[in-house]
């Protein structure tokens, strides 16, 4: 049952060769060549003397010479590590310095570092059949490092094994209905814990992935999900926001077709929960909550989560427990906000070469996830904030979280972030300040006034921010969470007229869409 998902693999070439495996843009990779071009990117690894438990940097890429790589380094018991393709170089130079592959397959050029063996990740699809030597990994063996993108701080390594790996995907698959009849559209980067977990549990089942290059072209996923009859979509909060904003309500043109959809990273305003479920009500759609070092530790299903839906990031999925601990790591009741731990089959196994963080974030089996939150009367979990996150007001403890989706509500607020200032008045230690994108859709900016009148009645009075400022958006980390803390005195940048990043993505896309 603890079987490697390269093993898993290969036993779907024996019963299933020619079912497509993986899809990218005109190329369909059928499990026979899939597995093909493993043993050849195999090949080709250990040509380069790659050896067990040797570090890999593979560039994830929207296509198959990742999975290709990504196999082969299983296959010869190595341990991958995947990189997002647009990484600067001064991150892709610290990871190098701190895993020291043996070798390095990207999607941009650097100059190669001593004993590195450096080429571009397109080196594996034109690889010509090859046969290698290959004992399957043992379920201890280390499988992946995955490096934290984070909030805050150098990103971390997070060692994962091959039981870690198969046995979350396994939980993911029963827990979402997936199998190996499904074909799913995946426009996420697969360097991050959520694309690359998709992937893996379509390996499992046998399923088709259908790769597409981000978000950008929107146009692009509607084309995958009909060209290939797919089932199922992984997306995240912007992703949903850009097809709205691009296509309007164009998935209920799926409501019949899609049978499941995962979305995760960051949270999702209520609003478009609603508006999603309205357009696709018999589609099954899942939310996770979890972090690199723990994935999918929480799921909830839209239509069944009934009035929990608006606030709470689900309940535990099989396999994996959640708890919420006071400061001395005594159990909680339900209601009391405290550190929100996680135990499972999910959990990573450490951070790599770095035993006083990994000492600092474990208790016996419970790894701290470094969120606040509560438990309900039903196990359900409501997340707070991070905890280095959390406004100390007078020794009340505030969530950015509450006051971000009260404002939220507001006909003027694209986005918002909240985060704890000095107080003026030197009494409270702390105060709310709030960060709000203006929606240009909206006739008139609100001032402070009108802003504070409407959450007067929402919040208690010592949770009100004492201040409002306009920003042009909000700091986020690649995956999509947001970086409060980049939003505190003394570690704001200079603040500029240009757009968001995500606002020229959709002016660009409308120009090209309607351009033909």
């Amino acid at each position: 049952m603890s079987s490697s998902i390269v093993e898993t693999v290969s036993t779907h070439v024996e019963v299933n060769p020619e079912k497509p495996a993986v899809i990218a843009g005109k190329e369909i990779v059928s499990y026979r060549v899939l597995w093909e071009k493993t043993l050849a990117a195999a090949r080709m690894l250990r040509r380069l003397d790659v050896r067990p438990q040797d570090r890999v940097v593979l560039s994830a890429s929207a296509s198959p010479s990742f999975v290709y790589g990504y196999l082969a380094a299983h296959l010869l018991q190595a341990i991958a590590v995947p990189v997002d393709p647009q990484s600067p170089e001064s991150r892709l130079r610290y990871i190098f310095e701190h895993v020291r592959p043996k070798s390095a397959f990207l999607s941009k050029d650097i100059s190669a570092e001593s004993g590195i063996s450096i080429f571009s990740i397109k080196s594996f699809e034109d690889l010509s059949r090859g046969i290698v030597d290959y004992e399957f990994p043992s379920s201890e063996a280390v499988a992946d490092i995955l490096y934290t993108t984070g909030t805050t701080g150098k990103p971390k390594g997070v060692v994962l094994t091959h039981e870690i790996i198969s046995r979350t995907a396994r939980n993911i698959n029963r827990f979402i209905g997936n199998t190996g009849e499904d074909r799913e559209v995946i426009p996420l980067p697969l360097s991050h814990s959520f694309g690359l977990g998709r992937l893996r549990c379509n390996l499992l089942t046998g399923g088709t992935m259908i790769l597409v290059n981000g978000f950008a072209f929107i146009n692009n996923i509607f084309r995958a999900i009909e060209q290939w009859r797919a089932t199922a979509l992984s997306t995240v909060p912007a992703g949903i926001a850009m097809i709205f904003r691009i296509a309007n309500d164009k998935m209920s043109s799926y409501a019949d077709q899609l049978k499941y959809m995962e979305i995760g990273s960051a949270p999702m305003p209520f609003e478009q929960k609603q508006r999603l479920m309205k357009l696709l009500p018999k589609t099954r759609i899942f939310m996770h909550y979890g972090l690199t070092e723990a994935s999918r530790s929480t799921f909830i299903e839209f239509h069944s989560a009934g009035e929990k839906l608006e606030k709470s990031i689900g309940i535990s999925p099989p396999n994996v427990s959640v708890k919420v601990v006071n400061s001395q790591y005594q159990d909680l009741t339900p209601g009391q906000i405290g550190k929100i731990m996680v135990k499972g089959e999910n959990v990573m196994k450490e951070y790599f070469q770095n035993e006083k963080m990994t000492r600092e974030v474990f208790n016996s089996d419970w790894l701290y996830t470094g969120d606040f939150g509560y438990l309900d009367e039903d196990g359900y979990i409501y997340l707070e904030a991070r905890e280095k996150e959390m406004i100390n007001v007078g020794g009340l403890k505030v969530s950015p979280v509450e006051i971000e989706r009260l404002l939220k509500r507001h006909g003027s607020i694209e986005d918002c972030a909240c985060v704890g200032i000095p107080d003026p008045k030197g009494i409270s230690g702390e105060v709310p300040k709030a960060f709000i994108v203006y929606n240009k859709d909206y006739p008139n900016r609100p001032n402070d006034i009108e802003l504070t009148d409407f959450l007067r009645d929402k919040l208690e009075s010592y949770k009100l921010p004492v201040e409002f400022e306009w920003i042009d958006s909000v700091p986020t980390t690649t995956s999509g969470k947001i970086r409060r803390l980049s939003l505190k005195p003394n570690q704001r940048p200079e603040q500029s007229n240009r757009t968001s990043c995500m606002e020229k993505i959709i002016e660009n896309r409308r120009h090209a869409e309607k351009s033909g």
